[in-house]
């Protein structure tokens, strides 16, 4: 379960965090936030199953932070933790469905006590989600300790290949089981279906682990056994697999290009910095992209923009010429492709928090 704080008041956060026992409750993600803007961005990206806010707060207040969530999720469990004087909320409280109302300052053990209840009333939907794929583990405990070992050195060969980027093994270990499922017996049913749910888990762990996004049919394991149990053949949880492998793939393929692609342009900029006709433009017509696809790309696989990657190069070159002490400012600028050294001046300063010349004394004090 995921569990979400938020609180203007640093301590309150902090205080949550530390001293509620959120592991033996069952939560293993605790997240805090200071603003309800920051934490509607958090929201966005995983939504918690338990949220605890603060009323009064800037940028975004509490109820509104709440009524945004609770419209993207009507299963979160709210707590509002606040003053006396927010009372005047309660009303909203109770439209939006809060689990409780607290009153600051917060005691631990009452906190913990409306979580337990807030856990409870939820049902945890994680493990609700799970009973299909739980109850079908309870049957397999009735196999053989032989067959399970054989089907572990399968799927440990399995994840191997996976992980090695080696597809025609992976296939054909997959090919290896669905010739032992095809030999097995009817009341073996469930035992073949059980050795599909694993491959198409085991595939699903390589993405994530990867950084690759995992097939929405298979993001959590109830959907991946309703995935097995829904296929009428031997065949069909065959293709399944195959298909699911051929994705993973060519997710990698793509991701390795992106790396490909990413490490040339940086290198190009590295290298052509300082050439008189190097522009964003001259980078994008190397990479054969438009101007806008380069800003685009490049933000979305480095988390900075074109310009910004160019400033960090040209000033990491600047610090090196500096601390050399053998080229005057003028000369700095012009081997970094800037023709005004007051400009240059200007920059290196913001970006590091002093001029040019206070740099070189510090390096030489």
């Amino acid at each position: 379960m995921r569990a979400l704080i938020v609180d203007d008041e640093k301590h309150t956060r902090d205080s949550l965090r530390q001293y509620v026992p959120w592991s033996d409750m069952g939560v293993d993600t605790v997240e805090t936030a200071k603003n309800g803007l920051e934490a509607l961005g958090l929201a966005q990206r995983c939504l918690p199953d338990l949220l605890l806010t603060d009323i009064r707060m800037p940028k975004m207040n509490g109820i509104e932070l709440a009524s945004k969530i609770r419209g993207m999720s009507a299963d979160c469990q709210i707590i509002f933790l606040s003053g006396y004087a927010d009372k005047e909320y309660l009303k909203e409280a109770i439209h939006l469905k809060a689990v409780s109302y607290i009153e600051k300052p917060i005691d631990v053990k009452e906190i913990a006590a409306v979580l337990l209840k807030a856990i409870a009333e939820s049902g945890d939907r994680q493990a609700a989600r799970m009973a299909a794929a739980i109850q079908f583990y309870g049957n397999i405990e009735r196999q053989s300790d032989r067959a399970r070992n054989v089907d572990a050195d399968v799927y440990a060969r399995f994840r191997h290949a996976l992980h090695a980027d080696d597809r025609d093994t992976a296939i054909a270990w997959v090919r290896e089981l669905a010739d032992a499922a095809g030999s097995m017996q009817d009341a073996d049913t469930q035992r073949v279906k059980f050795m599909f749910f694993q491959l198409l888990r085991i595939i699903d762990d390589i993405a994530k682990d990867q950084g690759i996004a995992p097939n929405p049919e298979n993001d959590e394991p109830h959907l991946a056994w309703q995935r097995v149990e829904a296929a009428g053949t031997l065949a069909e949880l065959f293709r399944h697999v195959l298909d699911d492998v051929d994705r993973l793939f060519r997710a990698k393929e793509e991701k390795d290009s992106v790396g490909r692609k990413m490490y040339e342009i940086t290198r190009y900029i590295r290298e052509n910095y300082a050439d008189p006709t190097f522009s964003t433009q001259s980078i994008a017509d190397y990479a054969n992209f438009s101007h806008t696809y380069l800003c685009t790309f490049f933000k979305k696989n480095s988390g900075k923009t074109v310009g910004d990657y160019i400033t960090e190069v040209r000033m990491d070159k600047a610090k090196e010429l500096l601390k050399e002490g053998r080229l005057k400012l003028y000369e700095i600028a012009d081997r970094l492709g800037y023709k005004d050294a007051n400009y240059f001046t200007t920059l290196f300063k913001k970006h590091t928090g002093c001029t040019p010349t206070q740099y070189m004394e510090k390096y030489y004090l």
